[in-house]
C-alpha cells in the first residue's frame, strides 16, 4: 500500500486506484512482480501505459474529508474492490495469509479498472495471469502442520521477532486519554445513573421506595470499593488466564509500550493468538495492561496497524475499568428493580441496565476507533473495514453465526456506524486533542 500511495502522487489528498496497486506490486519485486515479468510486463511499460490511460481518464479529486492531517491518500472504489477480491481469493483457498499473489488476482479481477485496462493494452492474457497467480498462491501459502511445534508457539523470523508481530506504528500517537479523563468519565456515568434512578424510584411500590433508594445509593459504593480493592487480583487473574492459554504466545512489543508509557501505562503485556476466530482484545487496567492480538489480523499489515492502534486506544482509555464501573451500576439497577415490588419498575430497570452497559461498551469502541483513525489514518481504517466485511460475508449462515452476530452487537457497534463515526466525527476532530494530555 505504501508503494501504491507513492505512485498516487504527493499533491494534496490523492486517490489510490488499481493502477497504483499494480505499480506497487511491480516495485515490490515479489512473486506478483515475477508473474507480471513472465507475462511481458515491465515497470516502465506499465507506468507509460498508465500515464496514457490517465490522460484520457483522469481520476476525480479525492474527498479531502477522508484524508486528515498527515494523510495524503485514500482508496478509490476500484482499489477497494481489488482488496475485497484479494481477501475472497485467500478465503477460497482456506488461507490466512494475504500475499501479493492474492492482491494480483484482485487487481486483475476489476475488469473495468485501470490495471486491467493497462494489462490488456500491453497484450497480457488476463485469464492466464489470474490462473498463474492463483496457482502460485495455492502453493506458496499452503499451511502444513508442524508436529514438533506446540499449538501456541510462535514462528520466529530471521530477525528474531515472532511472525505476525504488530508492524511498528510509524507516527507518534495522538493525544491519548490520561488519568483525569477516567475521572471525568466516572463523573459523567454516575450523573447518568442518577438520572436513570429517578423514574425507578417513582415506579416502585410506595412501601418499597425506601429500600430502593437505599439500594441505588449505597450498593454502588460497595461495588466500587470492592472493585478498587480487588484490582490487583483482577490483573493477576487476567495475566494467569492469558499465560496459561496454549494458543497464546507472549509477544515483545517495546515500541508500542514506549508509545503508551507517557500516558501512565508502566507495563504493557502483549499476547499473540493463533486460532480460527479473529479476536483482538485489550484490558486497559491502569499501570499494568494487556493486549491479545490475532495473528490472522496482523498478517495484513494495514489492517494490523489499525487493529493495533485501536487496541492500544482501549489500553490508554482504561476501558476495562470504565466497563467495570458501568457493569456495577447496571447490576445495581437490576437489584433495585427486584426490590421495587412492581413489574413496570422491574422492566424499566432491566431496560436501563442493558442500555447503560451496551452504551458504555459502544462508547469504548467508538472512542478507540477515534484514536486509531487519528493515529494511522482513515485509509488504513477503510482497509480493515473492507477486509472485515468481506470475511463476514464469506462465513456460512448457520444458527451459531446468527447467535454470534447478535452477541457481537452487544459488544461492538454495527460496522456501518463505526465507519460513519470515523469518517465524519473522528476525522472532523483531527485538529483537536481527544482528551486531556498527561501531566495536566
Amino acid at each position: 500500500m505504501r508503494l501504491a500511495a507513492r505512485h498516487a502522487g504527493a499533491g494534496g489528498p490523492d486517490l489510490i486506484d488499481s493502477g497504483h496497486l499494480l505499480l506497487g506490486l511491480i516495485d515490490e519485486g515479489g512473486a506478483a512482480a515475477h508473474l507480471l515479468s513472465e507475462a511481458g510486463v515491465s515497470g516502465q511499460a506499465a507506468r507509460d501505459q498508465l500515464a496514457a490511460y490517465r490522460a484520457g481518464n483522469p481520476l476525480p479529486p479525492a474527498d479531502a474529508a477522508l484524508a486528515p492531517s498527515g494523510e495524503r491518500t485514500c482508496l478509490a472504489p476500484e482499489a477497494r474492490s481489488a482488496l475485497e477480491g484479494a481477501v475472497r481469493q485467500s478465503l477460497a483457498l482456506s488461507q490466512r495469509d494475504l500475499g501479493p499473489e492474492h492482491l494480483l488476482v484482485g487487481v486483475v479481477g476489476v475488469s473495468h479498472g485501470a490495471a486491467a485496462t493497462v494489462l490488456r493494452a500491453l497484450g497480457v492474457d488476463l485469464d492466464a495471469l489470474t490462473g498463474a497467480a492463483r496457482d502460485r498462491a495455492a502453493g506458496a501459502y499452503a499451511r502444513a502442520p508442524d508436529p514438533g511445534q506446540p499449538p501456541g508457539a510462535s514462528t520466529v523470523t530471521a530477525s528474531g521477532t515472532p511472525a505476525g508481530t504488530p508492524e511498528p506504528l510509524e507516527v507518534s500517537p495522538p493525544s491519548l486519554p490520561a488519568g483525569r479523563a477516567l475521572a471525568w468519565w466516572y463523573a459523567a456515568i454516575v450523573a447518568i445513573y442518577a438520572v436513570l434512578c429517578l423514574p425507578l424510584v417513582w415506579f416502585a411500590a410506595p412501601a418499597q421506595r425506601i429500600l430502593v433508594i437505599v439500594s441505588v445509593l449505597f450498593l454502588p459504593l460497595v461495588g466500587f470499593g470492592s472493585s478498587w480493592l480487588g484490582r490487583s487480583r483482577q490483573r493477576d487473574r487476567v495475566h494467569a488466564r492469558l499465560s496459561r492459554d496454549p494458543r497464546l504466545t507472549g509477544l515483545p512489543a517495546p515500541a508500542l509500550a514506549r508509545a503508551l508509557r507517557p500516558y501512565g501505562i508502566a507495563e504493557l503485556r502483549v499476547f499473540l493468538a493463533d486460532e480460527d476466530l479473529v479476536r483482538n482484545t485489550a484490558w486497559g487496567m491502569g499501570r499494568v495492561s494487556f493486549m491479545r492480538l490475532a495473528r490472522a489480523t496482523l498478517r495484513v499489515p494495514e489492517a494490523g496497524r489499525f487493529v493495533t492502534a485501536h487496541e492500544a486506544g482501549h489500553v490508554a482509555r482504561r476501558d476495562a475499568l470504565r466497563l467495570m464501573g458501568a457493569t456495577i451500576l447496571a447490576v445495581v439497577l437490576l437489584i433495585a428493580g427486584l426490590y421495587s415490588g412492581r413489574v413496570i419498575a422491574l422492566g424499566y430497570a432491566v431496560a436501563t441496565a442493558v442500555v447503560l452497559r451496551i452504551g458504555a461498551k459502544w462508547a469504548a469502541e467508538l472512542g478507540s476507533d477515534a484514536i486509531a483513525v487519528r493515529w494511522v489514518g482513515p485509509a488504513t481504517a477503510e482497509i480493515w473495514y473492507r477486509l472485515h466485511r468481506t470475511a463476514r460475508r464469506n462465513e456460512p449462515r448457520t444458527p451459531r453465526w446468527y447467535l454470534r452476530r447478535g452477541f457481537a452487537w452487544v459488544q461492538h457497534p454495527p460496522l456501518a456506524l463505526r465507519r460513519w463515526y470515523w469518517s465524519r466525527v473522528a476525522v472532523a476532530a483531527a485538529e483537536r486533542p481527544l482528551t486531556v494530555p498527561p501531566g495536566t
